[in-house]
């Protein structure tokens, strides 16, 4: 499906992620798919392989893809059943076949195309189905509306993956009388017949995360929702916001469960330096609390013990308006 990463390059102040990301087979079984002693062992090993990555800002897709991954499964395997994912607009994978375009991490002004944006939505879904595809038509994905739905359904069909697509909630209740619904539609009825067990909601709302439900044992997770949905009960496995605070240009928070939360800022040279720690999501008066340390210090050695010049830190903070 996914050509090997062509060239790895280190997240600067603008990170191009212009790499192609690697299949994911090595990484997909899911905590419940191993019996016996082996889940125990598994559960262990992917801890703490969580937890190592987890203190690491990605340095390409492979990594983000990777890192990602392991959070999924350190969060099931701690009986987290609600998950929600945050990526930076517009981040693209290059999946099936296709160049993996552009994104401009800690660029505030970049404009991004919106079928790029609809494209890294479908390919972040998409390796969510990969990671849940022993569930095959249980797995359900909802998109915004039915232009991605179908969008979605064409690129998919070429891969063996077998997940249901809907457009909406609404069609999770809906069992069309026969044939796909469409001539070349597979997610209208596919699995209409399946319980879901899985369900993958894109961009969803407010008002569409209130609504979604699954049976008991089974996983939601929201892909770049609207709004943050601690207070609903949902588990921020994986996050990777740029320009976090809207007073600033530059700057990246970061979480990959089981980890903490990190404020991330781009060096003159190297990887994005991690600054600050915390248990808990920092709010925005935190954050601007901690870039205003980040651009006054004249020091040369950072909170996470690198180097880092002062000119590194200008160069990956700005305050808007200065």
């Amino acid at each position: 499906m996914c050509d090997e990463i062509r060239k790895e390059r280190n997240m600067l102040r603008v990170v191009m992620l212009a790499t192609t990301l690697p299949a994911l087979s090595a990484l997909r079984p899911l905590m419940a798919s191993v019996p016996g002693r082996q889940l125990a062992r598994s559960a262990i090993m992917t801890r703490t392989t969580s937890v190592a990555m987890a203190e690491l800002l990605p340095s390409s897709p492979k990594e983000l893809a990777q890192q990602m991954s392991l959070s999924v499964q350190a969060a099931l395997a701690d009986k987290h059943r609600k998950l929600e994912v945050k990526l930076p607009s517009g981040l693209c994978f290059g999946l099936f076949g296709q160049p993996p375009g552009k994104q401009m991490l800690g660029s505030p002004d970049a404009m991004i195309p919106a079928p790029v944006q609809e494209r890294s939505s479908r390919e972040l879904a998409f390796l969510f189905v990969e990671i849940f595809q022993t569930y095959k038509e249980a797995c359900v994905v909802c998109f915004p509306n039915a232009r991605a739905a179908d969008a979605a359904e064409k690129e998919w069909a070429r891969s063996q993956l077998s997940p249901r697509i809907v457009a909406s909630l609404d069609e999770l209740a809906k069992r069309p009388a026969a044939g796909f619904g469409k001539s070349k539609s597979m997610g209208s009825t596919r699995g209409a017949a399946v319980q879901p067990q899985i369900l993958l909601l894109v961009e969803p709302t407010v008002a569409q995360v209130k609504a979604a439900t699954i049976p008991d044992g089974g996983v939601i997770v929201l892909l770049n929702p609207s709004k943050q949905n601690a207070k609903r009960g949902y588990e921020m496995v994986y996050t990777l916001v740029d320009n976090p605070h809207p007073d600033w240009k530059g700057g990246l928070l970061f979480r990959s469960y089981p980890g903490q939360w990190t404020l991330g800022v781009s060096a003159k040279v190297g990887p994005p330096r991690i600054h600050g720690r915390s248990t808990a999501r920092p709010s925005l008066v935190e954050i601007d609390a901690g870039f205003e340390k980040v651009k006054s210090d004249k020091g040369l050695l950072s909170q996470a013990g690198g180097v880092l010049s002062a000119a590194g830190a200008a160069a990956g903070l700005e305050r808007r308006g200065s």
